[in-house]
């Protein structure tokens, strides 16, 4: 039955090995044809999405003619709304455009015809257009194909309109690949997989599928190799170990999957160690490995224990081992790209969760490993004595080697030591059952080891980042930048396309355009880190200083920038103005040839950009390898030159001179101050920087070990389900373990209610608090612009310098962007002019905000607005000139405060997780209580009931509650009544009985003997009355048979007598050895026989009666000699050896043996199974070995012999 369960078990592996085989081979087969098959799909929706848009066109245009514009304008934007992110609708009038509903599409303010049906790129948009032209009106209506960014980063990634449901591997091309056709069968563009993106896409898939048959693989193979397990168990773990490698290997080698040893989980970019591992992935698989192999060993445990010297080199591997894991954990966080911070958990992605994955069963793997080696421990002999020697001598050489090298490792194995003292305290309980406290003490333990060696690794990991920072941002110079801008030069003064914009004698008309294609095609990567300042001038150019409106001559003005340089990067064509810590100011000279007489020079401007003041724009226009080594929020810093604060940024409170800090020196150091740990670079003499991070908190601490605790807690309740479902199961079947369980699932659900409400209403309010704290700030603003610029009526160039600098100024003091739109919608100014410059909006004002100022004449408006994945706040306010007439419209994105929302988050994260870890040991401590409250009287019922029987007293249950259980005690008590009284009628009716049957047996053994009594006296007589001549001689002959026959009565007489007196014991301390040596040596007579005696240890003592115990194994070395009769190789063989408590004595003979029938009613009195004696030998045995709380068992076999296997208790 066990070889047809274990072959359904293989079968069953298989088949889903199989199956998961087939889905990922169907998967990928089905990836190869995917690019034609979402081609045609696409070719399907574009031509359907054309059909609906020329239906709204059609119906846009009667509304227009029928009803007017503003009938018009409300039914666009419903239209709009319905199709967002697939349509964008335009009108123009008279070739001006007069209504928009996208402001993301950077379309022309006058009329350009467009090509019908034919791809377009308008800013970062590929759009299709169709349009309808008819009175003065041309209206436009545009089909979104794709969204490409100039740059990605978090928040702009480049993507097809979602309403294809492309994937990230389908790529967009202008040539080759699947081709996508108008109606005309044109080729519009084409689509190409991308290997890169499809194997970033398709690793978790291919990582998920392995992982799982990486598992089935490794049950199939357990189920395989237990039989050679039975046999060789130590080449069983090894070959297991070994197969499981091999077979990981060679799916790495020709890479299967593909998707997943080409991804970024088998790269080095996340981490890579040059002794551990090549990449995360390899490193999750290897750990994985040593998890099973670890599994295998654990549950098919049949090793030998090791002798002393192994059990010290054991204890060194251990403490080893867990020092390589150690090892392994800093390696984790200070050789990855992970995030690996436990005080932010919010910031935590799918990387650092497979981190801590692995953390875990390593953890568990060497926890499962030495498990059995503590045990190993408890069974040598002196294990205490054991004990202490490995305890004292690795506390000696951990503490020794903290005091020489001070690192936090050491502490952490100095608690590894005392843990594996109360593992060896836990294995001591005499109850062998599963606690539930011993788990949570092993799951805590481990827990602080890993959130306490990870949190203070990464503590050193931010230090060492926030140095590396500094010293970046300190850098007083930019020479990549450099590098790039003296290689362009010659390119930029060759560039044939400057020609239209400097020919022109009003360089200052075409200075914005000129600016824009320069930085475009040369400085792209750049206008990220710079804010880009062009001028083109000759000799006669004179240039306007603002905010005064003075005039000077452009190249004095130039020659004296020149003059006053930090220093010279290139005569004549770079200059270092201005570095500094975080700012470089460059200016660049470039001499073109234009076709005037006159030389024509373009100056260009780099300024830094602050970019630790950045608010929320900035972060789109940003690329993404730019945000490393900088500072980034939650940091605050301050620059004192010459010992006085000079520049200050964030929330601490820095004081005003350096030397009010009090340190000891003012060389670059850290030192704590504040609840903030600051460190201090000493740039020079003059110079001093300080850069400051508050200190974790202690809920934050808390909250971390919280996280953690519940992570591995999940992580085994789920390993243990899967390896061992049967514990599960016989835990789930006890009303205790029930309630336990069903109270921790009950709160665990609650948590997860609780948490996902409470987050609903937190992001609830913060939207009320946004919007109210936007409104407010926004009026603010609009107060401090009318004072400023509420004389103007309309806006000229001028002005719009002006204005541009004011949001500026103003967008620094109310810590928020700013921007002007004028009553057209049309942009005047803005602080961030660089979101309009890389088309990531146009210039046109949102188109639902315009219509509710514009059209509806509402004081405000906010609404959500969103560019690429980031979503804001917008408001918009009108802005009244000194006549109270509508002549602008201003604009406030809400960035700054989307942090506060994300610290709200983790703040209520940080409470929730304590608030729930302590609930969490309430419940199970309660839960613990009412469960073995409620589940005592049901023990105590099962334990009656238990000892329940006819032979002895029964006790009743006191229970004086009148509920559910009471009435099950009162049951049991009417039926200990109802027992008791059918104890006493059987107890009579079984005295009855054997007295009947012992005086049926003290006849039958007394007439055996008189019977030939009375005959040897009848034919004594009549040989009396016959006067035989040798009558002596009969007389003699006939009295010495008449004194036999009453020995045999004798012995009856005695051994009834003992049978009777078995209770009553003189107990003392006894040397087993020795008694049986004693009785042994009787029965050394038997020249035939061969006694061997095995006694390991020799100092075996034990509480008994010496009578008795003398008539034991008398009687048992007398059947094991009858049985063995005149058999010339007779051998009777015994083992003596203590196990844990208990003496092992097993006499075994090679005799004629014993039937199976027979053995169940061996120990019965009047048994035998010889033809003399009265059956009465074995059961003394048995009776006289209970008296001394022991127990006697036989196996035997017909015609090989017996084994006779005695258990007593031992004592010291």
């Amino acid at each position: 039955m066990r070889k047809l369960s274990k072959s359904y078990q293989l079968l069953g592996w298989s088949i889903l090995l199989v199956v998961i085989a087939s889905i990922y081979i169907s998967t990928n087969f089905k990836k190869h044809n995917s690019t034609t098959y979402l081609a045609k799909k696409m070719q399907t929706q574009i031509a359907t999405n054309n059909v609906l848009l020329q239906d709204i066109i059609y119906d846009l245009q009667e509304i227009l003619l029928i009803s007017g514009q503003k009938a018009y304008e409300n039914a666009a934007l419903h239209y709009q709304s319905q199709y967002k992110d697939r349509f964008a609708f335009f009108l123009y009038q008279d070739h001006k455009l007069q209504l928009w509903t996208d402001n993301h599409i950077p379309i022309s303010d006058t009329y350009q015809e467009f090509k019908k049906n034919r791809l377009q790129k308008i800013g970062n948009y590929y759009v299709l257009c169709n349009q309808a032209s008819f009175q003065d009106f041309v209206l436009i209506g545009m089909q979104i194909i794709k969204i490409s960014y100039p740059w990605e980063n978090d928040y702009l990634q480049s993507h097809f309109a979602y309403h294809f449901h492309l994937p990230n591997v389908i790529s967009f091309h202008l040539e080759n690949g699947e081709a996508i056709v108008d109606q005309d069968n044109n080729t519009l563009f084409y689509l190409k997989e991308d290997p890169q993106e499809s194997n970033k896409n398709t690793s978790k898939i291919g990582f998920l599928l392995f992982l799982f048959s990486f598992f089935i693989w490794a049950m199939i193979l357990r189920i395989t190799l237990e039989k050679i397990n039975q046999k060789h168990p130590y080449f069983s773990y090894f070959l297991f170990a070994l197969i499981l490698y091999i077979w990981y290997q060679i799916h790495q080698l020709l890479n299967l999957p593909q998707a997943l040893f080409k991804g970024s989980l088998f790269s080095s970019e996340l981490y890579a160690h040059p002794y551990i591992s090549s990449s995360l992935g390899q490193l999750v698989f290897m750990s994985l490995i040593l998890f099973l192999s670890v599994i295998y060993l654990y549950t098919n445990n049949r090793l030998k224990r090791p002798n002393k010297t192994l059990i010290y080199l054991k204890s060194l591997g251990t403490f080893l081992s867990f020092y390589i894991i150690l090892f392994l954990i800093r390696s984790l966080v200070f050789d990855s790209q992970i995030n690996l911070n436990l005080y932010q958990l919010a910031s935590l992605d799918s990387n650092s969760y497979l981190i801590l994955w692995v953390t875990f069963i390593v953890q568990l793997s060497w926890f499962l490993a030495i498990y059995p080696f503590i045990n190993h421990i408890r069974q040598q002999k002196n294990n205490k004595l054991h004990l202490f020697i490995i305890f004292a001598t690795t506390q000696i050489i951990i503490i020794s080697l903290y005091l020489f090298y001070r690192q936090d490792i050491f502490l952490i194995l100095f608690l590894l030591a005392w843990f594996l003292v109360i593992v060896y305290y836990f294995q001591g309980r005499k109850k062998k059952k599963y606690y539930l406290s011993e788990t949570i003490f092993y799951l805590l333990f481990f827990t602080l080891c890993t959130t306490s060696y990870i949190n203070h690794l990464s503590t050193i990991k931010e230090e060492n980042n926030r140095q590396t920072t500094l010293l970046t941002a300190n850098m007083e110079k930019d020479p990549i930048f450099e590098a790039h801008f003296l290689s362009k030069t010659d390119s930029i003064s060759k560039d044939l396309h400057l020609k239209p914009f400097l020919n022109s004698p009003e360089y200052e008309e075409t200075s914005d355009s000129l600016l824009s294609y320069i930085t475009n095609k040369y400085f792209n990567n750049y206008q990220q880190e710079y804010l880009i300042n062009l001028i083109p001038c000759n000799k006669n150019s004179d240039i306007t200083l603002l905010p005064a409106n003075e005039t000077s001559p452009c190249y004095n003005y130039f020659e004296q920038k020149k003059a006053q340089a930090h220093e010279i990067i290139s005569p004549n064509k770079l200059y270092l103005i201005e570095g500094s810590f975080q700012y470089k100011h460059y200016l660049g000279i470039i001499e073109l040839k234009t076709d005037s007489s006159l030389k024509t020079k373009i100056f260009i401007e780099f300024v830094s950009k602050r970019k630790i003041r950045e608010m929320g724009l900035p972060a789109l226009l940003e690329k993404a390898h730019q945000s490393q080594h900088r500072l980034t929020k939650g940091y605050s810093y301050a620059i004192y030159k010459n010992g006085l604060l000079n520049e200050r940024y964030g929330s601490f409170d820095y004081k005003q001179k350096l030397k009010d800090y009090h340190l000891l020196s003012f060389h670059t150091q850290f030192f704590n101050l504040q609840k903030h740990k600051h460190y201090l670079f000493a740039k020079d003499q003059e110079e001093n920087i300080i850069i400051s991070s508050e200190n974790p908190k202690l809920l934050e601490r808390i909250a971390s070990f919280t996280f953690i605790f519940l992570i591995f807690s999940m992580l085994t309740f789920l390993f243990y389900s899967i390896l061992f479902p049967n514990a599960l199961k016989e835990s789930l079947n006890s009303f205790q373990g029930r309630l336990q369980y069903s109270m921790i699932i009950l709160l665990l659900f609650s948590f997860v209610l609780i948490g996902l409400s409470s987050l609903y209403y937190i992001y609830y309010l913060n939207e009320n608090k946004n919007e109210s704290i936007l409104l407010e700030k926004a009026h603010s603003v609009l107060i401090e612009l009318e004072h400023k610029i509420s004389h103007i009526e309309k806006f000229t160039p001028e002005d719009k310098a002006y204005a541009e600098r004011l949001l500026i100024k103003f967008s620094e003091v109310f810590f928020t962007d700013i921007t002007l739109y004028n009553e057209q919608g049309l942009l005047i100014a803005s602080s961030r002019p660089e979101m309009f410059s890389a088309s990531l909006l146009s210039k046109r004002m949102e188109a639902m905000a315009f219509h509710e100022l514009n059209s509806l004449r509402n004081s405000y408006f906010v609404q959500e607005e969103k560019i690429g994945t980031q979503s804001y706040l917008s408001a918009y306010l009108p802005f009244q000139n000194r006549k109270n007439l509508s002549v602008a419209y201003l604009n406030l994105p809400y960035f700054a405060k989307q942090y506060e929302l994300e610290n709200e988050v983790s703040g209520f994260i940080v409470a929730f997780l304590n608030i729930y870890l302590f609930l969490l040991f309430i419940t199970l401590l309660i839960t613990i209580i009412i469960s073995r409250y409620l589940s005592k009287p049901i023990l105590l019922i099962k334990e009656k009931l238990q000892h329940l029987g006819l032979d002895h007293t029964n006790e009743k249950i006191d229970w004086k509650k009148d509920d559910e259980i009471g009435e099950l005690v009162k049951e049991y008590n009417r039926m200990v009544d109802e027992l008791s009284k059918s104890a006493q009628k059987l107890a009579l009716s079984q005295r009855e009985s054997a007295w009947r049957e012992m005086a049926q047996q003290i006849a039958h053994e007394i007439k055996n003997p008189l019977t030939p009594m009375k005959l040897n006296v009848q034919y004594l007589e009549k040989a009396w009355d016959d006067g035989v001549d040798d009558y002596e001689v009969r007389m003699k002959r006939i009295t010495r048979g008449l004194q036999e026959q009453i020995d045999a009565l004798t012995n009856i007489a005695n051994q009834f007598s003992s049978f009777a007196s078995i209770e009553k014991l003189n107990m003392e301390k006894l040397h087993l050895p020795s008694i049986i040596k004693d009785v042994v040596s009787i029965f050394k007579s038997h020249t035939n026989i061969s006694f061997k005696i095995n006694i390991n240890p020799e100092n075996i003592y034990y509480q008994g009666d010496k009578s008795q115990s003398i008539r034991i194994f008398n009687n048992l070395y007398k059947n094991a000699v009858q049985a063995i009769g005149n058999r010339a190789d007779g051998e009777i063989i015994t083992e003596i050896k203590l196990i844990d408590k208990d003496i092992l004595i097993q006499i075994r003979d090679n005799g004629m043996g014993i039937s199976e029938k027979e053995i169940p009613h061996i120990f019965e009195p009047r048994f035998t199974t010889k033809t003399s004696g009265m059956g009465l030998g074995l059961a003394l045995v048995k009776k006289m070995t209970e008296n001394i709380k022991g127990d006697v068992k036989v196996v035997s076999e017909k015609g090989k012999g017996s084994v006779f296997t005695l258990i007593i208790p031992s004592i010291k």
